[in-house]
């Protein structure tokens, strides 16, 4: 039996910067943000290098299309 693998991680557990995991952002933001949400906080625990995953992160959702 396999073990499920979370949201957001990678095949070994390892966390990876948002737009390259499994979440689907776009899914999640088109199914909210009609209720008042006002902000999304997305975020990477343990960066290999906290620039290149802000930047991933924020060129990832800067052109996400919900």
């Amino acid at each position: 039996m396999s073990t499920p693998i979370p949201e957001g991680r990678t095949a070994d557990g390892q966390m990876v910067d948002p737009g390259k995991g499994v979440i689907d952002f776009g899914k999640i933001f088109r199914r909210t943000w009609h209720e008042g949400i006002d902000e999304f906080i997305v975020e990477h625990d343990n960066p290999v290098d906290p620039l290149v995953t802000a930047k991933t992160g924020f060129d990832y959702l800067a052109n996400l299309r919900f």
